[in-house]
């Protein structure tokens, strides 16, 4: 595999794990609800936002790595190009013509 690809399933494994911590915060959010556990500093909204924003993160890595690959830069598909483009003079003037235009 190129180091692209691996890079790719590194994305998707990733977005994985973020799902799993989605699911980590709707755990915490039942405890919560049903009282086993009691945390004065946190509302159900404060486990729901958490939750939802893994959710988007993780589906988000999962499905869209290609858009992160693309984003993070040239991976040997071509050779990079260093410097400025530069394009060849077609006449271009000679030492003993100097460089003024009479």
């Amino acid at each position: 595999m190129k180091p692209k690809d691996w890079f790719l399933v590194g994305v998707r494994l990733i977005g994985v794990w973020w799902l799993v911590a989605a699911g980590e915060e709707l755990i915490y959010l039942t405890c919560f609800l049903t009282g086993f556990t009691k945390y004065p500093n946190y509302t159900p909204g404060t486990f729901v936002i958490h939750a939802g924003g893994d959710v988007l993160i993780g589906l988000f890595l999962i499905s869209g790595p290609k858009i992160l690959v693309s984003f993070s830069g040239n991976w040997g598909d071509s050779e990079p190009q260093r410097g400025f483009p530069v394009e060849p003079i077609e006449n271009p003037p000679r030492a003993d013509q100097g460089l003024s235009s009479e």
